[in-house]
């Protein structure tokens, strides 16, 4: 593995626009909300994917199930969702041009914007709190590793190098780590690292099963994660791992805004869920015989 250093460090050092604009974000970054799309009271829109009409688009819907909107509408393949934090755009991976690749678009669909052009796949965005960069996976160097840009695409640079398969990146609520799952080990494992790289570090190690998909809590305490035997919790330090109770198959778990609830989709009922994050209250969201997956939940208005 490529030897990392913190991010101060390569600020002084003259390093790639990635990093030293990252770091000027992180240190005038507040702690205040942003306004959103429109949803339930202040609860935020779920984007999710769906084959309801014969090929994955993009939809949006109230954490209720009501207010169901089609977002893109075209014969390829449209899935893995991300709100920008202020709710105006979402990022996504389509095959439109022969090939998987992250786009962005107005949260209407409108002004789609290609972000990556390369034979590799790119796939799972996830936007910086800040909203001005996207993390992302990506199969450009060989294997699939983490990688971040610009969010029009620019100053890309690449942040693990590993001979494993490192995926299914998210930031911490202020932008100063990502956690992401990696194969490096005998199982999948949710391993959390500065927001340039440094810093490496397993927090799940659990030799037993798989844990992946991560999605961090909006107040940093807590990342809820995905195993074989259904939705995790665990503090974001990787102490004090407990399970929700849930339905067979969870993956790509997404919290509420005010960090009261997560949707996720089950791979045995392939529909969009939400649970309270005691585990409390479960309710099936969408209701289609077709797949409907990858929720994304959108910041409140």
């Amino acid at each position: 593995m490529r030897k990392v250093i913190g991010i101060r460090a390569l600020a002084s050092r003259g390093a790639p626009a990635f990093l030293a604009a990252l770091l000027a974000a992180v240190v005038s970054q507040g702690c205040g909300s942003s306004s959103g799309p429109s949803g339930t009271a202040d609860e935020g829109m779920i984007a999710f994917s769906s084959h309801a009409d014969g090929d994955y688009e993009i939809y949006a819907i109230a954490p209720d199930g009501t207010g169901l909107v089609q977002i893109t509408d075209n014969s390829v393949r449209d899935t893995d969702p991300a709100w920008s934090p202020d709710g105006t755009r979402i990022a996504f991976m389509s095959n439109r041009d022969g090939n998987d690749e992250i786009y962005v678009m107005n949260a209407d669909g409108s002004n789609v914007l290609r972000l990556t052009v390369d034979p590799g796949q790119d796939r799972h965005p996830a936007w910086h709190p800040d909203g001005g960069w996207i993390a992302f996976a990506s199969l450009r160097g060989g294997n699939e590793d983490i990688y971040v840009m610009r969010d029009d695409g620019t100053d890309l640079a690449r942040l693990t190098d590993d001979p494993s398969t490192d995926q299914f990146p998210t930031w911490s609520p202020r932008g100063l780590m990502i956690a992401f799952s990696s194969q490096r080990t005998t199982e999948e494992e949710i391993f959390v690292m500065d927001a340039d790289g440094a810093n490496q570090r397993n927090i799940s190690e659990n030799a037993s099963d798989d844990d992946y998909d991560p999605a961090w809590s909006p107040d940093g305490t807590t990342i809820a994660y995905c195993s074989r035997y259904g939705l995790w919790l665990r503090d974001s330090d990787g102490g004090n791992p407990r399970s929700l109770p849930s339905v067979a198959g969870v993956q790509s778990p997404s919290w509420s805004p005010d960090g009261g609830r997560i949707a996720f989709y089950a791979s045995g009922d392939p529909d969009v869920f939400v649970v309270d994050a005691d585990g409390e209250n479960l309710i099936r969201v969408t209701h289609d015989e077709e797949i409907e997956w990858w929720p994304h939940w959108g910041p409140s208005r």
